[in-house]
């Protein structure tokens, strides 16, 4: 029962991890777009014709790429956080023990089978 709970939960970190490289790669992507999209329409309107108000819009839309873009904005902090709760988990101990003892007896048979003597 502990094994099938603790293989559940890997599947369930695994998905976690999967969904949180997803997203953050989604946002990157979007960041960009609107960061070029930003650029090209910034050169369309040259700063010195540019009134306080859309000065002030260059401004927030900067900001809330940044704050969207996962490399830029806290992304990174969370992912350094958070990096043993999201780390993959090691190989349960419990089933490590168990692989490695049939891996010493699957050994241990072969040498038996190869030292055996069969009397036809």
């Amino acid at each position: 029962m502990r094994r099938a709970a603790l293989r559940l939960q890997r599947e369930r970190t695994a998905e976690a991890q999967a969904e949180l490289l997803e997203d953050m790669s989604t946002r990157w992507i979007r960041a960009q777009r609107m960061r070029n999209f930003l650029v090209e329409l910034e050169a369309r309107i040259p700063p010195e014709s540019r009134s306080p108000t859309v000065t002030a819009w260059f401004d927030w839309a900067r900001n809330c790429i940044d704050e969207l873009d996962p490399l830029l904005s806290r992304g990174v902090a969370d992912l350094l956080r958070n990096a043993e709760v999201l780390a993959p988990d090691p190989v349960d101990d419990e089933q490590r023990d168990e692989e490695e003892q049939l891996s010493r007896d699957t050994g241990m048979l072969d040498e038996l089978e190869g030292s055996a003597t069969f009397v036809s």
